[in-house]
């Protein structure tokens, strides 16, 4: 009984009282933004530098286990009881750290940080093709990336091990 009161009683207030037409508003037209804040954003990623500078493939399995997701997922087919036997001495898994700040565009330049996870020490790569691969030539050269540079991460490995992997890549 009460709600049939209810309904006949809102009825009559909509009858009795014409709605007036409303306009649609925009929720920026009407708001205030309180507190914007940078997004941290945080990656997994393979890095591929000049030959015996990445992990050892026998003490860290996760990036030997990423080689072999990446692998399966862009349709090569390998035997999982065969994975130990894959020989990669190129590859290196990191962590990647960004800020995104807000109201940031398409096209805005970021700062990141790429950290080894695993136990390669040094690592050479070739910016062009990995990092900066997304620039093209006018953009590259504006970063100071040439066809012929080499970006060389050294860790604290002795001296004379960091220039022997360098010698030995260096002549591959």
């Amino acid at each position: 009984m009460k709600f049939l009161l209810s309904l006949l009683f809102t009825a009559t207030l909509i009858s009795v009282f014409p709605v007036e037409k409303s306009e649609a508003v925009r929720i920026k037209d009407i708001a205030q933004l309180h507190g914007v804040r940078d997004n941290q954003l945080i990656g997994y990623g393979l890095v591929t530098g000049l030959s015996g500078t990445g992990d050892d493939m026998r003490r860290t399995k996760f990036t030997l286990q990423a080689i072999y997701n990446m692998m399966t997922r862009h349709g090569i087919t390998l035997n999982p009881e065969r994975i130990n036997e894959i020989r990669i001495k190129n590859v290196a898994a990191v962590m990647v750290i960004a800020t995104l700040p807000p109201f940031a565009k398409t096209g805005s330049t970021i700062d990141i940080q790429v950290s080894s996870m695993g136990d390669a020490k040094s690592l050479a790569i070739h910016p062009a093709s990995t990092t900066h691969s997304q620039l093209n030539e006018e953009q590259l050269i504006s970063a100071g990336v040439t066809p012929d540079f080499i970006r060389l991460s050294i860790g604290l490995e002795d001296i004379e091990d960091i220039l022997w992997d360098l010698h030995q890549a260096l002549s591959a």
